[in-house]
């Protein structure tokens, strides 16, 4: 019993500090990032996407002008700095960032 108890013990131990090796790693940057999928992306035009793999690929591709605060509804900047609405409601201008191309 004590010795299945020390093994048992060893092993968690083993265990800890082997993963705070991984933890302590520089991260890398730069390279190819290879992932595998359940299927393909049916469309890549952000305007035009309707299946979740289309979605997601396009969220990771394309910024829009505005977005969402996390957790939130309120509309935070993306690519624009800036919006104003014209008096009536009809007119949108977005005032982009320096360097950006839309």
């Amino acid at each position: 019993m004590k010795k299945q108890l020390f093994l048992a013990i060893l092993v968690c131990v083993v265990l800890v500090l082997g993963s705070a090796v991984v933890l302590a790693q520089e991260p890398k940057y730069g390279g190819t990032l290879v992932f595998g999928s359940g299927g393909d992306a049916t469309r890549l035009d952000p305007a035009d996407v309707t299946d979740g793999l289309s979605i997601t690929r396009t969220d990771n591709i394309f910024e829009g002008l505005v977005q969402n605060k996390p957790g939130t509804t309120e509309i935070e900047p993306c690519l624009a700095e800036s919006r104003e609405v014209s008096e009536d409601g009809l007119a949108f201008t977005f005032h982009l960032r320096k360097g950006v191309k839309f």
